[in-house]
């Protein structure tokens, strides 16, 4: 396991992220659309981590298929989690 705050650390962080259709396909079929970020995190992420051995949610087996590296990093942090997800999608840049 790689060291925060080290370059071996931010390579990890970088394989772990999830595919826009990924994250669609969930909001369509969960309706999460207004749901707040938080409220993601808290009932959904978080849940299904520790289910899993609290592992990180691009390690759960049904999200691997859509992970790899990222090119957009989102943040979960206070300014960020008031707003409903449509508005966190919706700011994505979207390049096919």
């Amino acid at each position: 396991m790689a060291t925060a705050g080290t370059q071996a650390h931010a390579e990890m962080l970088r394989r772990c992220g999830v595919r826009l259709d990924f994250l669609l396909l969930l909001t369509f079929q969960l309706n999460l659309w207004e749901w707040k970020t938080w409220e993601i995190v808290q009932y959904l992420v978080k849940p299904s981590t520790e289910g899993a051995g609290r592992c990180r949610y691009a390690d759960l087996a049904i999200v691997q298929p859509y992970t790899g590296p990222a090119s957009v990093f989102m943040v979960s942090e206070t300014r960020t989690s008031l707003y409903n997800w449509y508005q966190t999608l919706v700011h994505l840049p979207f390049t096919p």
